[in-house]
């Protein structure tokens, strides 16, 4: 599943420019029912690609790249995803629709 990309090429937002408070390990994340909120710095790309994998049902609101709206996607469990953010960086909330998820950030989507 590709969300809010443009079909490949986007540069992999590094790690290192990843923030969330849920993270439990360096590419796992654990959400629950409350919202975790992964910010992503600025980066020098134009447009970066946070990807993800889920193993339970997960809600994803993110800003839609150079724009000031928000789009939000369903992404199944065992479902790879792809969410753009562009240079400026912005926030990706995820939502466990379950009582928690594990995301494993990275891969190909």
């Amino acid at each position: 599943m590709k969300f809010l990309g443009r079909g490949g090429g986007d540069a992999a937002a590094p790690a290192g420019e990843i923030q969330a408070l849920c993270r439990t390990g360096p590419a796992t994340l654990t959400v629950d029912t409350t919202t975790c909120v992964l910010s992503v710095s600025r980066g020098e790309a134009r447009l970066r690609t946070v990807r993800l994998t889920t193993d339970a049902p997960l809600t994803v609101v993110s800003r839609v790249p150079r724009k000031d709206f928000t789009v939000t996607a369903e992404v199944d469990a065992g479902a790879r995803a792809g969410i753009a953010v562009d240079g400026d960086g912005g926030d990706i909330r995820l939502t466990c629709r379950q009582d928690r998820c594990t995301v494993t950030l990275g891969g190909e989507d």
